[in-house]
């Protein structure tokens, strides 16, 4: 429903900075993720099945 109310009420013109802006950061938190499971900062304890 959020999604919805925010696709209406959103400003057009800036829906590309947005996109981009959540792009980036999705980008960086997952680069950073990986140095800090390869640098055995942290684990992921739970096993994934494909």
């Amino acid at each position: 429903m959020a999604w919805i109310i925010w696709m209406i009420l959103r400003e057009r013109k800036i829906s590309v900075r947005i996109f981009s802006a959540g792009l980036l950061l999705m980008i960086i938190s997952e680069i950073m993720d990986a140095i800090g499971v390869s640098l055995g900062k942290w684990a992921y304890l739970s096993k994934l099945y494909p």
